[in-house]
């Protein structure tokens, strides 16, 4: 071959084939980025506002504890409303499971409308939002054991705002009665019903010894004054803030001897 001639083209199917399959491959990479990138906005937009998942937990928490105090509250005013009780049958009848929790929850429902009254409509979606949902009472249950009361809300939608955030957790509380220095409804209807025993006495000081320790003292009358012979009385240790006064709860329970008393004169 002359040296002065140019080479041959060889093949140039497949040189086009080759470049075409370049193109397509570059083509593919770059669609294949564009849709990421799109998906990441997107996602993006959907959790702006939240970033990170604690926020949602850390939102959680704090209704939460504002339905813990709010329920203490309650729980302490109960007290007081039981303590001053005349009546031996009214006092059964409100320590009952059912009378119990549904004072507790008209109690919720009062407070938290005197809450909502002063708050925004931003505000209710925010933390803020469960006195809302506690005035209305919608998905609120409460649940009563020995130790506890329970209160608890279903699926409380959290993180709203603007981002309507789609997250709706049960929102719930446990508030131990010894904790807070008090006796469980339950207790008190097992110290009332001692004045079935020979020895009432013995029989509130077996009940304070195996279930709420030092939470009550029991006071037994130190003269012979009649009237105070006929009560034994339940006096908490601890003083509660009760309409603006700290004060110990007192519980005064009949004896065997003034209920024979009782049935003497009928």
């Amino acid at each position: 071959m002359n040296r002065f001639e140019l080479p041959k083209l060889r093949n140039k199917r497949g040189d086009i084939a080759i470049t075409l399959f370049v193109i397509l491959v570059l083509v593919i990479c770059v669609y294949t980025l564009t849709l990421f990138n799109a998906n990441r906005e997107k996602i993006s937009l959907n959790i702006k506002g939240i970033n990170h998942p604690e926020e949602l937990f850390l939102e959680k928490q704090d209704m939460e504890y504002r339905m813990y105090k709010l329920g203490e509250e309650c729980i302490i005013d109960s007290f007081e409303e039981l303590s001053n009780l005349n009546s031996l049958d009214i006092l059964i009848s409100q320590v009952s499971k059912e009378n119990y929790t549904r004072n507790i929850l008209n109690c919720l429902k009062k407070k938290s409308l005197l809450i909502e009254k002063d708050m925004t409509n931003e505000e209710k979606l925010g933390p803020l939002g469960i006195y809302t949902r506690l005035n209305s009472g919608a998905n609120v249950s409460l649940d009563l054991n020995s130790e506890e009361l329970t209160i608890k809300i279903a699926e409380f939608p959290i993180g709203q705002g603007e981002n309507n955030f789609n997250y709706r957790p049960d929102i719930y509380t446990k508030i131990n009665f010894y904790k807070i220095g008090l006796i469980s409804p339950e207790r008190i209807n097992e110290m009332l019903e001692c004045d079935e025993s020979e020895d009432i006495v013995k029989c509130i000081e077996n009940i304070s010894k195996h279930n709420f320790g030092k939470a009550f003292e029991i006071v037994h009358p130190e003269n012979k004054d009649e009237e105070l012979k006929e009560r034994n009385i339940i006096l908490s240790q601890k003083e509660f803030l009760i309409n603006n006064e700290f004060k110990k709860i007192r519980f005064e329970l009949p004896n065997k001897d003034s209920k024979n008393k009782d049935n003497s004169k009928e």
